[in-house]
């Protein structure tokens, strides 16, 4: 590993770091001294800020699997988590399509091989 990627992949996850403990910081800010203002942009606050704060701890072996696992995957992955922690709902009718079109994938792979 070179020192160059070693200092990048350092200041991206002090960045990462920063930004999961400003949005926790505004999110409780925001809980505790205004109780009146919006609760859902609170929770998105707190609940994304969260997620990104696990994605700082595990970043070290995050990067060693981002090596094996193609970049598609892991953007899929980091925007599930995100819509996850934002709208919970919306992340399960997700999940449910992508189960329902993974079958459906098996399905037409089974089929054409009967060909």
């Amino acid at each position: 590993m070179s020192i160059v990627s070693a200092t990048f992949t350092r200041s991206q996850r002090i960045i990462l770091g920063a930004i999961a403990g400003s949005m926790l910081t505004a999110g409780i800010a925001m809980y505790a001294l205004f109780p009146a203002a919006n609760p859902a942009v609170t929770a998105i606050l707190i609940r994304v800020g969260t997620v990104l704060g696990v994605v700082w701890l595990a970043f070290p072996q995050l990067k060693t699997v981002g090596q094996k696992v193609p970049v598609v995957i892991a953007g899929g992955l980091l925007v599930g988590l995100v819509l996850m922690a934002a709208r919970p709902n919306l992340f399960k009718v997700a999940a449910a399509l992508m189960v329902l079109l993974t079958l459906l994938s098996l399905l037409a792979k089974v089929l054409r091989k009967n060909e």
